[in-house]
């Protein structure tokens, strides 16, 4: 005999309980004698009884103080034939009727799986990670410091942005927690430190493109692109391990597509109707070029004010010879 399995919660994002019929019959309602109780208040005592005939699960009405649809359709009688992934619903609850034969998705791959369970590794490897975003971070920074370094600054933007990272993971994990009772808080951790750091090496690549082609407009549009791939592939990690969504990766694409968007609408928005100043890039030197022999902001004022001197010396000159 083919079994009936009723499916309760069908949002994707939370974990599903599962009942499955034992003999030929199966009681729905709010009343405790019933196989299957549930808490609804607009559900009647004894609501349905489902029962095996003639190698088909049929509906058999109860209580008709509230309907009761199938896909949305009204049961006006008995005897309603249940196919597999009908949905029921009852007053302010929706299940779904499965049968034993329901073909199931293929098994996911768990990613990372030879450290997550290690004791060791699942807290070592987030936290290294974690530092060398940190200092990628810093190091982004450091490059667009026009003058002389303060320490004291890079260490707070360094600070900060850890801070970032791990209120970030903590917060997915609270999702998680919420949504799949685990809540995978190294994982998050991991993910959103590799990803961001990727991000930060990007954003690198970004202001060599705008150097290279002088236009602002260009290095824009690839700053853009570069922050949909990492952001979407980041959001997908996060909704891997904090919920059971389907289509994660069309899910996160669709909003940072649309955040974006309307971040640059937003700045278009803002712009000034008519502006003295022409559009171009604002891109001096390309990220790294602090790595080359360079000077202060202190030793060029000095060389200039020595220029000068030199020039008033020559101007005096010619002067007293006239």
């Amino acid at each position: 005999m083919e079994r009936l399995i009723i499916k309760q919660g069908r949002r994707h994002g939370r974990l599903s309980e599962f009942i499955k019929s034992t003999g030929d019959t199966l009681t729905l309602g709010r009343g405790f004698n019933n196989d299957i109780t549930l808490s609804d208040h607009y559900i009647a005592a004894e609501q349905i009884r489902f029962e095996y005939h003639d190698g088909q699960w049929k509906i058999a009405l109860l209580d008709n103080t509230n309907p009761v649809l199938i896909n949305d359709k009204q049961i006006n009688n008995d005897g309603t034939v249940v196919n597999n992934g009908d949905r029921l619903t009852i007053g302010r609850t929706e299940l779904v009727l499965l049968l034993s034969n329901h073909p199931l998705e293929r098994t996911r791959k768990l990613m990372l799986s030879n450290w997550m369970y290690h004791n060791g590794l699942r807290i070592i490897l987030p936290l290294l990670m974690l530092l060398v975003s940190g200092l990628l971070a810093i190091l982004t920074e450091y490059q667009g410091i026009a003058d002389k370094i303060r320490w004291g600054q890079l260490a707070i933007g360094g600070l900060a942005y850890i801070l970032i990272v791990v209120f970030w993971a903590g917060g997915w994990a609270l999702v998680g927690r919420l949504l799949r009772h685990q809540p995978n808080f190294f994982a998050q951790l991991f993910y959103t430190a590799l990803l961001l750091a990727c991000l930060t090496i990007g954003m690198m690549f970004q202001g060599y493109t705008e150097y290279a082609t002088m236009n602002s407009i260009i290095g824009k549009t690839v700053e853009w692109g570069f922050l949909l791939i990492i952001i979407s592939m980041l959001l997908k990690f996060n909704l891997s391990y904090a919920s059971e969504l389907k289509n994660r990766g069309q899910v996160s694409v669709l909003i940072v597509a649309v955040s974006i968007l309307c971040a640059i609408l937003m700045t278009y928005l803002g712009q000034r109707d008519f502006s003295t100043k022409p559009d171009y890039s604002d891109t001096l030197k390309p990220p790294l070029a602090k790595w080359s022999s360079d000077k202060s902001i202190d030793a060029y004022m000095q060389d200039v004010r020595t220029q000068f001197g030199e020039l008033d010396k020559i101007l005096n000159t010619e002067a007293t010879m006239e």
